[in-house]
């Protein structure tokens, strides 16, 4: 119950009032149900001393059966309302949780994103989230009914008899302390079986994602093998978990059971010696039998509970993880330069990815950044689109430190292409108007036109209308970077960043779009990550980084005078274009 009580805290955060108070609600009608539900034990009690005490007449028996006419009526009642008021305030408590957490996965820095498997992410957002849903709508009452019923027939037990009910509580009291030792080891093992399942699930996402390239490269044993693998741990563990599991379930019935046997010797005996009567007898074996099965069944749903703890401390870590910082009063900037001010970062501690990089970009140019692989090029576009926080020094757009802006309103005056842009299983259309769902089909066509792509759209059996499948699976490399290069440019945004834009473009289309990006990017500031030299060499300033630092900055005919890094760097990439393959003798 502590899970169901600290996810109720962290639901009631960003829920309804309305779904909350309805599972409180359901809480209650399951108990008020418990109550009534014991009432056939009373009517039984007082009809057993009436029918061994000679007074048991019809008046008595009419009273008696309205009274169990009544309980069951009201019983049926309390049912229907605690099995609407805890569906739909579960479900909609978990909705509002759903949310919430998309709401928190996207204010997360994109470290967060590499640092976690993305089947990892996938199990937390279906299979735990299942996990605490189900014990929400129907765990959750079920336990509080069951215990209600055991706290009030041992109530009755001791009323009954003092003597027999101490006996029953100390019998039960015994198999639960066996319970929870047992349960303790269990919870240990579940807690390894979920991070299993999270590793199996990214190990299954990554066989299906690589098929291509596994058999493409031969390697379909290799991939298959680090699946089985994962399989074979995980059901190991679940193997684990159930033998635990079990033991801790028939050991708990089986000292229910011997308590239950002693009891009832205990009873037997009090009767023979005249101690007890015999309705009382015949009322405490009623009873106890009642009170033993419910506790447990309501062991059974404790420890249902107890596994599903597991997928809620996942829970809780996911939304326990830092997403960035707010201004509480946010600065709205009147200008798009840009300027870096002695911005270092560090990916991971002790590793510096960037080392005191200045440099200013102004509306209306184009900067490229270069340099050899892991030199820091992607991290400042990063950066610059906050997906991490400066290490120290400040980024500014129009004189304002972007941390001092919302993230939506950063965000509005940004359009990212990245090297690989996702598309979402839904038709262009769609795909393009993210950048700008109020935009004219006028506009829309005229931005894939810009990015060359309007033509091979035109020519698929929907056009625009076209489902595009899962990360743009039905269209080639080059097809799906248009489209997100229409998709930036339609837009509009005042600040540009591109990462090798034109890395999967052929050659056939890379002038026109290169001339549809020469007419975007006109009056606004725009970043370009380019590896292929001769598609900057008309940039305003390019920005040539090697291991985080800035080494050398200038136009192409200052650097290639120079004769550093980057002349070095065009002059491979001129010799490598004059390069021919030759057929062995």
């Amino acid at each position: 119950m502590q899970m169901i009580f600290g996810l109720m805290r962290i639901v009631s955060d960003g829920s309804p009032a309305n779904n909350t108070k309805r599972f409180k609600r359901s809480i209650a009608w399951r108990v008020a149900e418990s109550l009534f539900a014991t009432i056939p034990y009373v009517v039984l009690f007082a009809a057993l001393n009436a029918m061994f005490g000679g007074y048991f007449d019809m008046a008595l028996m009419i009273r008696l059966t309205l009274i169990l006419v009544a309980s069951l009526l009201l019983q049926l009642v309390c049912s229907v309302a605690s099995n609407v008021d805890g569906f739909i305030g579960g479900t909609g408590m978990m909705c509002d949780l759903r949310l919430q957490i998309a709401e928190h996965l996207r204010r997360l820095p994109l470290g967060f994103y590499t640092r976690r498997q993305t089947g990892e992410l996938t199990a937390v957002m279906t299979e735990n989230l299942l996990h605490v849903e189900e014990a929400f709508t129907h765990l959750a009452g079920e336990l509080c009914g069951r215990l209600a019923i055991a706290g009030l027939t041992g109530a009755l037990l001791l009323y009954i008899d003092w003597r027999l009910g101490i006996l029953a509580m100390a019998s039960v009291a015994t198999g639960l302390l066996l319970f929870r030792i047992v349960k303790d080891a269990a919870n240990r093992i579940s807690r390894a079986k979920v991070t299993q399942k999270a590793a199996t699930n990214s190990r299954l996402l990554e066989f299906v994602q690589g098929i291509k390239v596994i058999r493409a490269f031969g390697l379909s044993a290799r991939g298959y093998d680090k699946v089985l693998n994962a399989l074979q741990n995980l059901r190991a563990l679940s193997i684990r978990v159930e033998i635990i599991a079990g033991i801790a379930a028939i050991g708990f019935s089986i000292l229910l059971e011997i308590g239950f046997l002693l009891v009832l010797a205990r009873a037997f005996q009090l009767n023979l010696d005249g101690k007890l009567a015999h309705a009382t007898l015949v009322m405490f074996l009623v009873m106890s039998h009642r009170f033993y099965a419910m506790m447990n069944e309501s062991a059974l749903l404790m420890a249902q509970l107890a596994f599903y703890g597991k997928s809620f401390e996942r829970i809780v870590a996911l939304l326990d993880e830092k997403s960035l910082p707010e201004p509480t009063l946010a600065v709205v900037p009147d200008r798009h330069d840009i300027e870096f001010c002695n911005v270092s970062y560090s990916a991971e501690p002790g590793a510096q990815t960037l080392s005191n990089i200045s440099f200013s970009a102004q509306p209306g140019t184009v900067t490229a950044l270069v340099g050899p692989s892991g030199a820091g090029k992607t991290t400042i576009v990063h950066l610059l689109a906050r997906f991490h926080d400066v290490g120290s020094g400040k980024i500014l757009i129009g004189g304002v430190d972007i941390r001092h802006m919302h993230q939506d309103e950063l965000m509005d005056r940004l359009a990212i292409v990245l090297q690989e842009s996702y598309l979402f299983n839904d038709t262009i259309e769609n795909n393009l108007r993210i950048a700008r769902p109020d935009a004219t089909q006028e506009e829309l066509i005229a931005a894939a036109r810009a990015a060359c792509c309007h033509d091979f759209i035109a020519e698929l059996p929907h056009a625009y209308q076209t489902m595009i499948g899962e990360g743009g699976s039905n269209l080639s490399g080059g097809e799906r970077q248009r489209i997100s290069i229409a998709r930036a440019i339609l837009k509009d945004a005042p600040i540009i960043l591109l990462d090798e834009a034109t890395a999967s473009i052929d050659a056939g289309n890379e002038n026109a779009i290169r001339q549809a990006m020469a007419a975007l990017v006109r009056g606004k500031t725009v970043l370009m990550i380019a590896h292929r030299l001769h598609t900057i060499a008309d940039a305003d300033q390019i920005l040539v980084l090697e291991q985080g630092k800035l080494v050398e900055q200038g136009r192409h005919a200052d650097l290639m005078q120079q004769a550093g890094l980057y002349a070095r760097f065009w002059e491979q990439q001129e010799n490598s274009r004059h390069w021919r393959f030759r057929q062995a003798a």
